[in-house]
Protein backbone atom coordinates (compact mmCIF):
# COMPACT_ATOMS: atom_id res chain seq x y z
CA UNK A 1 0.00 0.00 0.00
CA UNK A 2 1.19 3.68 -0.69
CA UNK A 3 0.01 6.19 1.36
CA UNK A 4 -0.07 10.11 0.14
CA UNK A 5 0.21 12.94 2.58
CA UNK A 6 -2.16 15.75 1.70
CA UNK A 7 -0.96 19.38 3.21
CA UNK A 8 -0.60 22.59 2.00
CA UNK A 9 -2.62 25.04 -0.13
CA UNK A 10 -5.61 24.26 -2.41
CA UNK A 11 -3.95 24.04 -5.49
CA UNK A 12 -1.04 21.75 -3.60
CA UNK A 13 -3.76 19.42 -2.13
CA UNK A 14 -5.35 19.06 -5.79
CA UNK A 15 -2.28 17.66 -6.94
CA UNK A 16 -1.48 15.27 -4.27
CA UNK A 17 -4.68 13.77 -4.92
CA UNK A 18 -4.22 13.75 -8.43
CA UNK A 19 -1.03 11.88 -7.94
CA UNK A 20 -2.80 9.29 -5.15
CA UNK A 21 -5.81 9.06 -7.69
CA UNK A 22 -3.15 7.93 -11.01
CA UNK A 23 -1.64 5.35 -8.54
CA UNK A 24 -5.00 4.00 -8.13
CA UNK A 25 -5.66 3.97 -11.84
CA UNK A 26 -2.67 2.54 -12.48
CA UNK A 27 -3.87 -0.83 -9.87
CA UNK A 28 -1.85 -0.03 -7.06
CA UNK A 29 -3.36 0.37 -3.59
CA UNK A 30 -3.35 3.77 -2.00
CA UNK A 31 -4.69 6.39 0.26
CA UNK A 32 -4.16 9.39 1.79
CA UNK A 33 -2.90 11.23 4.87
CA UNK A 34 -5.37 14.23 6.13
CA UNK A 35 -3.59 14.29 9.70
CA UNK A 36 -1.47 16.97 9.17
CA UNK A 37 -4.09 19.71 8.98
CA UNK A 38 -4.79 19.18 12.59
CA UNK A 39 -2.65 21.51 14.24
CA UNK A 40 -1.99 23.18 10.41
CA UNK A 41 -2.75 27.14 10.71
CA UNK A 42 -1.98 28.15 6.82
CA UNK A 43 -3.98 28.66 4.30
CA UNK A 44 -7.57 27.27 4.86
CA UNK A 45 -7.28 23.73 5.92
CA UNK A 46 -8.16 21.10 4.25
CA UNK A 47 -10.50 21.31 1.36
CA UNK A 48 -10.61 19.12 -1.24
CA UNK A 49 -14.21 17.65 -0.22
CA UNK A 50 -15.55 20.71 0.89
CA UNK A 51 -15.06 22.34 -2.71
CA UNK A 52 -14.95 18.75 -4.81
CA UNK A 53 -17.86 15.77 -4.83
CA UNK A 54 -14.87 13.46 -4.22
CA UNK A 55 -14.03 10.71 -0.93
CA UNK A 56 -10.14 9.99 -1.09
CA UNK A 57 -9.85 6.72 1.34
CA UNK A 58 -8.03 7.85 4.34
CA UNK A 59 -5.01 5.78 6.02
CA UNK A 60 -5.77 5.38 9.56
CA UNK A 61 -2.48 6.71 11.91
CA UNK A 62 -1.47 3.16 12.65
CA UNK A 63 -1.26 2.69 9.02
CA UNK A 64 0.73 5.88 8.32
CA UNK A 65 3.15 5.33 11.38
CA UNK A 66 3.69 1.55 10.69
CA UNK A 67 5.05 3.03 7.13
CA UNK A 68 7.23 5.40 8.69
CA UNK A 69 5.50 8.90 8.97
CA UNK A 70 7.39 10.30 12.18
CA UNK A 71 5.65 11.09 15.25
CA UNK A 72 4.75 14.27 16.62
CA UNK A 73 4.41 12.88 20.42
CA UNK A 74 6.52 14.86 23.15
CA UNK A 75 8.94 11.50 23.10
CA UNK A 76 9.74 11.00 19.67
CA UNK A 77 10.73 14.83 19.36
CA UNK A 78 12.75 14.88 22.19
CA UNK A 79 14.36 11.84 20.30
CA UNK A 80 14.43 13.32 16.36
CA UNK A 81 16.05 16.90 18.76
CA UNK A 82 18.85 14.09 20.13
CA UNK A 83 19.49 12.39 17.09
CA UNK A 84 18.13 9.06 17.95
CA UNK A 85 15.19 9.01 15.22
CA UNK A 86 15.67 6.01 12.45
CA UNK A 87 13.79 6.32 9.90
CA UNK A 88 12.13 3.97 7.30
CA UNK A 89 13.06 3.16 4.19
CA UNK A 90 9.23 2.93 3.54
CA UNK A 91 9.57 6.80 4.17
CA UNK A 92 10.09 8.84 1.55
CA UNK A 93 9.94 12.78 1.36
CA UNK A 94 10.54 15.05 -1.42
CA UNK A 95 12.58 18.05 -1.73
CA UNK A 96 11.29 21.60 -3.51
CA UNK A 97 12.78 21.03 -6.57
CA UNK A 98 11.64 17.07 -7.11
CA UNK A 99 8.14 17.71 -6.50
CA UNK A 100 8.15 20.11 -9.84
CA UNK A 101 9.89 17.21 -11.94
CA UNK A 102 8.45 13.57 -13.06
CA UNK A 103 10.74 11.47 -12.81
CA UNK A 104 8.99 7.73 -12.18
CA UNK A 105 12.00 5.61 -12.29
CA UNK A 106 13.26 6.67 -9.19
CA UNK A 107 10.55 5.03 -7.17
CA UNK A 108 9.33 2.00 -6.46
CA UNK A 109 5.35 1.88 -6.58
CA UNK A 110 5.37 -2.15 -5.55
CA UNK A 111 6.59 -1.32 -2.29
CA UNK A 112 4.94 -0.17 0.55
CA UNK A 113 5.41 3.54 1.14
CA UNK A 114 4.39 6.65 2.74
CA UNK A 115 5.40 9.21 0.60
CA UNK A 116 5.50 13.08 1.70
CA UNK A 117 5.67 16.12 -1.23
CA UNK A 118 3.79 17.98 -3.70
CA UNK A 119 3.86 15.56 -6.68
CA UNK A 120 3.57 18.96 -8.53
CA UNK A 121 3.34 18.41 -12.43
CA UNK A 122 0.17 17.31 -14.83
CA UNK A 123 2.73 14.40 -16.44
CA UNK A 124 2.01 12.27 -12.98
CA UNK A 125 -2.09 12.39 -14.25
CA UNK A 126 -1.64 12.78 -17.67
CA UNK A 127 -3.51 9.12 -18.53
CA UNK A 128 -6.22 10.15 -16.48
CA UNK A 129 -6.53 13.49 -17.11
CA UNK A 130 -10.30 13.30 -17.98
CA UNK A 131 -10.92 11.48 -14.75
CA UNK A 132 -9.10 14.52 -12.60
CA UNK A 133 -11.30 17.02 -14.58
CA UNK A 134 -14.42 14.95 -14.01
CA UNK A 135 -13.43 15.14 -9.54
CA UNK A 136 -12.20 18.75 -9.78
CA UNK A 137 -16.09 19.66 -10.90
CA UNK A 138 -16.84 22.95 -8.24
CA UNK A 139 -19.89 21.81 -6.65
CA UNK A 140 -20.78 24.87 -4.35
CA UNK A 141 -22.99 27.52 -5.73
CA UNK A 142 -22.11 30.81 -6.50
CA UNK A 143 -23.52 33.86 -4.64
CA UNK A 144 -24.85 37.05 -6.38
CA UNK A 145 -21.54 38.99 -6.84
CA UNK A 146 -19.73 36.17 -8.68
CA UNK A 147 -22.57 34.57 -10.97
CA UNK A 148 -22.12 38.60 -12.30
CA UNK A 149 -18.70 38.25 -12.20
CA UNK A 150 -18.67 34.89 -13.86
CA UNK A 151 -21.56 36.20 -16.51
CA UNK A 152 -19.29 39.10 -17.45
CA UNK A 153 -16.16 36.77 -18.32
CA UNK A 154 -18.44 34.62 -20.44
CA UNK A 155 -19.70 37.73 -22.56
CA UNK A 156 -16.00 38.76 -23.09
CA UNK A 157 -12.93 37.92 -24.10
CA UNK A 158 -11.83 37.32 -20.95
CA UNK A 159 -7.87 36.47 -19.45
CA UNK A 160 -7.22 36.05 -15.89
CA UNK A 161 -4.06 36.86 -14.43
CA UNK A 162 -3.13 35.85 -10.95
CA UNK A 163 -1.05 38.26 -9.10
CA UNK A 164 0.46 35.58 -5.62
CA UNK A 165 1.50 38.25 -3.05
CA UNK A 166 1.23 37.69 0.84
CA UNK A 167 3.11 35.06 2.01
CA UNK A 168 5.01 34.58 -0.39
CA UNK A 169 6.64 37.94 0.41
CA UNK A 170 8.36 36.17 3.37
CA UNK A 171 10.24 33.25 1.24
CA UNK A 172 13.30 34.26 -1.43
CA UNK A 173 12.31 31.36 -3.62
CA UNK A 174 9.07 32.70 -4.35
CA UNK A 175 10.00 36.25 -5.71
CA UNK A 176 11.57 38.01 -8.40
CA UNK A 177 9.88 35.46 -10.69
CA UNK A 178 6.33 37.38 -11.74
CA UNK A 179 7.28 41.07 -11.68
CA UNK A 180 5.30 43.74 -13.15
CA UNK A 181 7.46 44.84 -15.53
CA UNK A 182 9.52 41.10 -16.09
CA UNK A 183 6.56 39.14 -16.49
CA UNK A 184 3.04 40.52 -15.74
CA UNK A 185 3.93 43.01 -18.48
CA UNK A 186 5.46 41.52 -21.15
CA UNK A 187 2.32 38.24 -20.55
CA UNK A 188 -0.42 41.23 -20.90
CA UNK A 189 1.27 42.48 -24.13
CA UNK A 190 1.49 38.84 -25.77
CA UNK A 191 -1.77 38.42 -25.11
CA UNK A 192 -3.79 42.08 -26.11
CA UNK A 193 -1.51 41.30 -29.92
CA UNK A 194 -3.74 37.93 -30.25
CA UNK A 195 -6.64 38.20 -28.38
CA UNK A 196 -9.08 41.60 -29.66
CA UNK A 197 -11.00 43.35 -27.01
CA UNK A 198 -8.87 41.17 -24.33
CA UNK A 199 -10.55 41.91 -20.71
CA UNK A 200 -8.18 41.04 -17.73
CA UNK A 201 -9.32 39.70 -14.37
CA UNK A 202 -6.98 40.56 -11.41
CA UNK A 203 -6.94 37.68 -8.64
CA UNK A 204 -4.70 38.18 -5.91
CA UNK A 205 -4.41 38.37 -2.66
CA UNK A 206 -3.16 41.79 -2.90
CA UNK A 207 -5.49 44.30 -4.73
CA UNK A 208 -4.46 46.92 -3.81
CA UNK A 209 -0.82 46.47 -4.97
CA UNK A 210 -2.19 45.27 -8.37
CA UNK A 211 -4.41 48.68 -8.50
CA UNK A 212 -1.33 50.92 -7.99
CA UNK A 213 0.73 48.64 -10.46
CA UNK A 214 -0.78 47.40 -13.34
CA UNK A 215 -1.93 49.23 -16.41
CA UNK A 216 -4.43 47.90 -18.89
CA UNK A 217 -6.87 49.88 -19.84
CA UNK A 218 -9.74 46.85 -19.89
CA UNK A 219 -9.71 45.65 -16.63
CA UNK A 220 -11.86 44.40 -13.87
CA UNK A 221 -10.39 43.52 -10.32
CA UNK A 222 -11.80 40.60 -8.43
CA UNK A 223 -11.78 41.17 -4.35
CA UNK A 224 -15.00 39.68 -3.07
CA UNK A 225 -13.58 36.17 -2.25
CA UNK A 226 -11.49 35.99 0.54
CA UNK A 227 -11.19 33.06 3.98
CA UNK A 228 -13.21 29.95 2.96
CA UNK A 229 -14.12 31.47 -0.55
CA UNK A 230 -10.62 31.83 -1.96
CA UNK A 231 -11.58 29.21 -4.12
CA UNK A 232 -14.08 30.97 -6.02
CA UNK A 233 -11.12 32.43 -7.18
CA UNK A 234 -9.79 29.73 -8.84
CA UNK A 235 -13.51 28.57 -10.83
CA UNK A 236 -13.50 32.05 -11.75
CA UNK A 237 -9.84 31.64 -13.45
CA UNK A 238 -11.11 28.30 -14.91
CA UNK A 239 -14.04 29.95 -16.64
CA UNK A 240 -12.15 32.70 -18.43
CA UNK A 241 -11.03 32.32 -22.28
CA UNK A 242 -7.20 32.54 -21.43
CA UNK A 243 -4.71 32.74 -17.98
CA UNK A 244 -1.99 34.40 -17.30
CA UNK A 245 -0.77 32.35 -14.60
CA UNK A 246 1.66 32.89 -11.50
CA UNK A 247 4.07 30.67 -9.68
CA UNK A 248 1.25 29.30 -8.48
CA UNK A 249 0.18 25.91 -7.77
CA UNK A 250 -3.49 27.86 -7.21
CA UNK A 251 -3.39 29.76 -10.90
CA UNK A 252 -1.89 26.60 -12.22
CA UNK A 253 -5.45 24.91 -11.74
CA UNK A 254 -7.30 28.02 -13.09
CA UNK A 255 -5.35 26.94 -16.20
CA UNK A 256 -4.99 23.50 -16.27
CA UNK A 257 -8.95 23.46 -15.06
CA UNK A 258 -9.82 26.16 -18.21
CA UNK A 259 -11.45 23.82 -21.10
CA UNK A 260 -11.43 26.22 -23.55
CA UNK A 261 -10.02 24.55 -26.67
CA UNK A 262 -8.58 27.59 -28.06
CA UNK A 263 -7.02 29.24 -24.65
CA UNK A 264 -3.43 30.99 -24.33
CA UNK A 265 -1.96 30.10 -21.08
CA UNK A 266 1.13 32.50 -20.16
CA UNK A 267 3.60 31.18 -17.51
CA UNK A 268 6.67 32.65 -16.03
CA UNK A 269 9.99 30.96 -16.61
CA UNK A 270 10.35 29.43 -14.12
CA UNK A 271 8.73 28.11 -10.56
CA UNK A 272 11.82 28.71 -7.98
CA UNK A 273 14.49 30.76 -7.19
CA UNK A 274 16.35 27.14 -6.99
CA UNK A 275 19.19 25.42 -8.76
CA UNK A 276 17.42 22.97 -11.71
CA UNK A 277 17.71 22.03 -15.01
CA UNK A 278 13.72 22.69 -15.81
CA UNK A 279 10.72 21.81 -14.16
CA UNK A 280 7.33 19.98 -15.45
CA UNK A 281 5.00 21.67 -13.54
CA UNK A 282 3.71 23.73 -17.11
CA UNK A 283 2.59 22.16 -20.08
CA UNK A 284 4.30 22.18 -22.78
CA UNK A 285 2.06 24.61 -24.56
CA UNK A 286 1.76 27.25 -22.46
CA UNK A 287 3.76 30.42 -22.89
CA UNK A 288 6.73 31.09 -21.13
CA UNK A 289 7.85 34.97 -20.97
CA UNK A 290 11.52 34.41 -19.89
Amino acid sequence: MIIVNIIGGLGNQMFQYAFYKALLAKGIEAKVDISCFKDYKVHNGYELERIFNINPVKASMQECYDLGKPRNDIFHKILRKIGFSVKKNSYYEQGAIESLQYAPEKYDFTKDMYLSGYWATPKWFSDIDKDIRNDFIFSNKLDDENKRIEEDILNSNSVSLHVRRGDYLKYDIYQGICTIEGYYTKAIRYISERVENAKFFIFSNDIEYCKNNLSIENIRYISNNVGLNSYKDMYLMTKCKHNIVANSSFSFWGGQLNNNYYKIVVRPHKFLNLAYDKDDIFPDNWIKIK
